[in-house]
């Protein structure tokens, strides 16, 4: 998450490039936000980066496209994820800027909030996974972890934007007996946090 934020910023605002940001439902909250602050249009495609390499070919003005993962693809470069690409463009970004990736990251943070983010690979059984869906479809909660639940995005599993700039998302493997929980907050503890609060809601199903 970090990483998308270091390129989309060294575009931004030392190239001064412009165009459409393109990220998957799991990225963080903060990644869109940093986007639409420099006045970007930002996509949300469910998770899987054929989705975003669908929109990248069909929206000739992307500028970056990028998952949760790692993976981010600069269709003026290639619609594809390039991770030796990526590297170059981060030291050519140490090179032209004269600046530590903190300090960079220091002026990620001024925009959109200091914030970290975790991720919990839960193994459940199949039947367990379609009853916690069922619960978030049906009951979703009203709180969670003492923040307020204010918006929530089915895209892709379930997606629970919370008060304080916080989020939560609970997505089921297609291919593996396992729930993934994301979280994303201020501290990496809170982000802990959630995950635990996020086990607990979900062991109701």
């Amino acid at each position: 998450h970090h990483l998308i934020l270091l390129v989309l910023h060294y575009l931004v605002r030392y190239r001064g490039e412009r165009g459409r940001v393109i990220l998957s439902l799991s990225c963080a909250v903060r990644v869109g936000e940093y986007a639409r602050q420099a006045g970007l249009p930002v996509e949300i495609t469910p998770v899987g980066f054929k989705y975003i390499a669908q929109r990248m070919q069909e929206a000739s003005d992307t500028l970056l496209g990028a998952e949760e993962s790692g993976g981010i693809a600069l269709p003026s470069h290639l619609p594809e994820r390039d991770g030796i690409f990526v590297a170059l463009l981060i030291l050519e970004m140490l090179r032209q800027t004269g600046k530590s990736l903190d300090t960079l990251i220091e002026e990620i943070y001024e925009v959109v909030g200091p914030f970290a983010v975790d991720r919990l690979d839960w193994p459940v059984a199949e039947e367990r996974k379609a009853a916690i869906l069922r619960l978030l479809s049906e009951a979703p909660p009203a709180s969670l972890a003492g923040r307020a639940v204010e918006q929530v995005d089915a895209t892709d599993g379930y997606k629970l934007l919370l008060s304080g700039g916080e989020a939560i998302m609970f997505r089921a493997s297609g291919t593996e007996p396992i729930l993934r929980i994301y979280t994303e907050a201020q501290t990496a503890q809170r982000a802990r946090e959630l995950i635990t609060a996020g086990q607990e809601l979900v062991m109701r199903a």
